[in-house]
């Protein structure tokens, strides 16, 4: 097995004219800075003839259309079938609008053309830098919640982390992140921002790891900093990354004893 990991910035070459996308209908959120940096990255992997291609945005959706297009080149570029290309966005509110959701900001479609450009140029060079899989490592861990129900106190949410780990020879690990809560932790802001998902990754990329954060089932679930206080600062978010990321790292170190 291979594997090819990339990762493009995809933050707008100005904010001038781009409006956030969430937190509900008509808000008129334009954006006034880059709090955060937002990627989209690509995971290939190759097990003899077939192929399988991930890729994830630090946005909160796309359109369909914007992902068949997409699919079509890339089933051309890289020889691969459409069915094994999957798109996933980390569901950021404060992101760029990309997708045509009435009323929760407007698209602005020079940034969607640069964005698509971007989608490619990962996804051909996660294909091109493969390398081969030593051992592939999972688990999964309770941690300290940082989410709780919005609708229901009591209400269920996951507080278990998963994670998958490839390791390669001579080249820095592959870590795919799984945890169930929404990103909104930041509150409404007028600036851009992954919100915590960035936080965990950055704190993965410190110790040595290429990182995806996959967002789990979280349709009523909300971070701790937002149901109970508010907009959240940048030390709670970095908080909720470190615990995330140390919970992951635990849940791969224990299925490895």
């Amino acid at each position: 097995m291979r594997v090819g990991y990339s990762s493009e910035c995809i933050n707008p070459e100005s904010v001038s004219d781009i409006e956030l996308s969430g937190y509900g209908w008509y808000l008129n959120r334009k954006a006034h800075g880059v709090l955060r940096d937002i990627f989209v990255r690509s995971l290939y992997i190759t097990d003899g003839d077939k192929a399988f291609l991930i890729i994830n945005c630090d946005l909160l959706a796309l359109s369909e259309g914007f992902v068949e297009d997409a699919k079509s080149g890339l089933a051309e570029l890289l020889n691969i079938n459409k069915k094994s290309i999957l798109f996933l966005c980390v569901h950021t509110h404060t992101a760029p609008a990309v997708s045509e959701t009435i009323g929760c900001g407007a698209v602005n479609h020079e940034y969607v053309r640069r964005l698509y450009d971007k989608v490619i140029l990962s996804a051909v060079l996660a294909a091109k830098n493969q390398y081969e899989v030593e051992s592939i490592e999972y688990g999964s861990r309770k941690i300290d919640p940082i989410c709780a129900n919005r609708v229901s106190p009591g209400g269920y949410y996951d507080s278990n982390v998963y994670a998958v780990r490839f390791n390669l020879a001579g080249q820095k690990p592959y870590i795919l992140v799984q945890y169930g809560c929404h990103p909104v932790a930041h509150g409404v802001l007028g600036e851009i921002s992954p919100d915590y998902p960035g936080f965990v990754l950055a704190g993965l990329e410190k110790l040595g790891y290429n990182g995806m954060f996959l967002t789990g089932c979280c349709a009523d679930v909300d971070p701790l900093c937002r149901t109970e206080r508010g907009s959240g600062t940048s030390a709670e978010l970095s908080a909720y990354g470190a615990g995330i990321a140390d919970g992951a790292l635990e849940a791969l170190d224990m299925k490895s004893e």
